[in-house]
């Protein structure tokens, strides 16, 4: 599933579409942004896509507790160091509420944080990088405001995609 924020001044859009499941998402289309904010206008969006059952194990910026998924979303956007955030998969019986947690990064920075759980689901801004473009294990380090991305290369690899061996 991925969710569509839009901000101007008090107007707010959600939009559903793809979720991932395990380590596995549809390839996206290059061409839709996943993130931008425009402090001058007021204006402000992102596209989360949902990690069903994974949970991003990193200190929140902000925990709260909220009706739906989506208000965790909006809080998300609203918050301008807000990169991701973890949404518990499961209410609250008594008081209808789940748990959310703003996160100050991603599961790409951070991808020895990212793992399955039981709990929760995670979200994260749509990036190039769920494409998983970067060869030979190199992590994937989005570039949200350009939508775009860098291959952090291990040594003995070069390129953009660090597709080539260094002699």
């Amino acid at each position: 599933m991925s969710l569509l924020f839009t901000l101007k001044n008090v107007f707010a859009l959600g939009l559903f579409s793809n979720i991932c499941s395990s380590e596995s998402c549809e390839v996206i289309n290059q061409n839709v942004r996943g993130f931008l904010r425009d402090d001058e206008k007021s204006f402000a969006y992102a596209n989360f896509v949902m990690h069903r059952f994974y949970y991003l194990n990193i200190t929140p910026l902000i925990g709260m507790s909220v009706y739906r998924s989506e208000d965790c979303g909006m809080s998300c956007l609203e918050h301008v160091s807000c990169l991701s955030f973890n949404v518990a998969a499961f209410r609250d019986m008594k008081e209808q509420k789940t748990l959310c947690e703003l996160l100050p990064s991603d599961k790409y920075s951070k991808s020895n944080r990212f793992s399955p759980s039981q709990q929760y689901h995670h979200f994260s801004i749509m990036t190039p990088c769920l494409n998983k473009p970067c060869k030979n294990d190199a992590p994937c380090l989005a570039q949200y405001e350009q939508n775009s991305f860098r291959c952090d290369c291990e040594t003995g690899f070069v390129g953009k995609l660090c597709e080539t061996g260094a002699v």
